[in-house]
């Protein structure tokens, strides 16, 4: 039976391939690609030629996957490689592996090289459970709502970032979660390659005067979940309403900074508290 095998590929150092994916790149007639260009200099490295290369982008994942389906059903094995690491983690090649696995294909990984993990193993991350996000939306709207859930959450999580959005996104990250700790990985494996340990706020201050190229992978240290951030933030209301020794607006500024929440959130929350306050001393 021909087998579709998932090739993961250097995110950076060529020296990163292994040598199973390197003889499934040679014995694989076809070979699927995220960009035809990238892998074709992957290939030449490798002196590989005369190979059937298959497109695989986000516009054409549906086509792709039909064409790789249609070589597997002609006995012919396919490789599946995306731009650089592990296909399927944050890549077009996810929808076609779910797409040839409902057809009964055999799909074998050749694992390697991959952001995600790279990123992990340098975190100082001991087992923690954490999400990941993917690509973050590109929109403001949307990335701050899949952020707020992520934060909400209280878990750990991971994300890649493009340069050109870097700076709003940490400007999010440190509105938002501030004081929580960070990991900032960019160039991995590369010649400048960096790992920035911090918390969201000061590498948030350090953004703009790094020379952003490729991809980022961003971690953020977990914190306490919405709940309990919630009922920690009614409490300190409470007490500081009850202890009458600040002005409303100092309060919610002061507890706004401490849970590390909207102050205008705050604001309308201590004015609900204050309100059932007063009834019940009614």
């Amino acid at each position: 039976m021909a087998t579709l095998f998932v090739v993961a590929t250097p995110i950076g150092n060529l020296q990163d391939l292994s040598p199973r994916a390197a003889s499934a790149l040679r014995e694989a007639p076809v070979i699927a690609a995220e960009s035809l260009n990238r892998s074709r200099k992957l290939l030449s490295h490798l002196g590989i030629r005369g190979k059937r290369l298959i497109s695989c982008r986000e516009a054409n994942r549906k086509l792709a996957a039909l064409k790789i389906r249609e070589a597997l059903d002609q006995g012919r094995d396919v490789a599946l490689i995306s731009d650089a690491g592990t296909p399927g983690v944050s890549d077009p090649g996810g929808h076609v592996v779910a797409e040839l696995s409902r057809s009964g294909h055999k799909i074998s990984p050749v694992p390697g090289p991959c952001a995600l993990a790279a990123a992990v193993s340098v975190a100082g991350w001991p087992g923690a459970p954490f999400s990941f996000l993917g690509f973050l939306p590109a929109k403001p709207g949307a990335r701050r709502q899949l952020l707020e859930r992520a934060r909400d959450a209280g878990w750990a999580f991971a994300f890649y970032e493009a340069p050109h959005r870097l700076a709003e996104t940490m400007a999010d990250l440190a509105a938002m979660m501030g004081g929580r700790g960070m990991v900032l990985a960019r160039e991995l494996t590369k010649y400048n390659e960096e790992v920035s340990y911090g918390t969201c706020q000061e590498l948030a201050e350090t953004v703009k005067p790094l020379v952003t190229k490729g991809e980022i992978t961003i971690l953020v240290a977990g914190g306490e979940p919405a709940l309990q951030q919630a009922a920690d933030m009614d409490e300190l209301l409470r007490q500081g309403l009850q202890a009458g020794l600040e002005s409303p607006s100092r309060l919610a500024k002061k507890v706004a900074a401490s849970c590390r929440r909207p102050r205008d959130e705050v604001y309308r929350r201590l004015l609900e508290i204050k309100g059932a306050l007063a009834e019940s001393a009614e």
